[in-house]
């Protein structure tokens, strides 16, 4: 299919660069270990396997687990937590509404329907960070149970069929 692939970018008058592509043998481990995969050239250069892939910002590994795409939205809601708790004296509860619909929501959204298959203890990180960036909004103190910023809020982490689906409308706090 290699070959196919590099006659079809040659009469087009395109060119592959074999330097920059990679490639991902996906399987359990048993399956990973067990076989032999064969060596990837194209246009006399080697493809050089990796086991994660970042595309358009989703880190894909090679068992489809996503523990390192749910690291890499931890890392980014942790930084936009940081910046809310920064501004949070100096502005309104509305405004921090409006800066986490900006800033912190649209990590837990971009791709989730692609990796909500995510293992529940990950997924439960991430609904974690979502309290407490709840309970920054209301300005609530650390100890207030989450259910009740989430109520006050309006806001639900549902973790059923699209196990990653935030339920929040312009009905709600924010």
């Amino acid at each position: 299919d290699l070959q196919r692939l590099s006659k079809w970018f040659a009469a087009n008058s395109l060119s592959m660069n074999g330097g920059k592509c990679k490639c991902m043998y996906i399987g359990t481990n048993k399956r990973l270990t067990n076989c032999n995969p064969p060596r990837l050239t194209v246009n006399g250069v080697n493809i050089k396997t990796c086991d994660k892939y970042t595309y358009l910002g989703v880190v894909i590994d090679r068992q489809l687990n996503w523990k390192d795409q749910v690291k890499a939205v931890l890392g980014k809601l942790r930084r936009s937590l940081f910046m809310m708790k920064h501004v949070s004296p100096f502005i309104s509860t509305s405004a921090l509404c409006t800066l986490y619909n900006a800033i912190f929501l649209p990590h837990i959204t971009y791709a989730c329907t692609a990796w909500d298959t995510a293992p529940d203890q990950d997924l439960q990180k991430i609904q974690r960070m979502q309290h407490r960036a709840g309970k920054l909004i209301l300005k609530a103190p650390y100890r207030t149970p989450s259910i009740e910023v989430l109520t006050r809020l309006g806001s639900v982490l549902l973790l059923t069929s699209m196990r990653i689906l935030p339920a929040i409308t312009s009905r709600s706090g924010c």
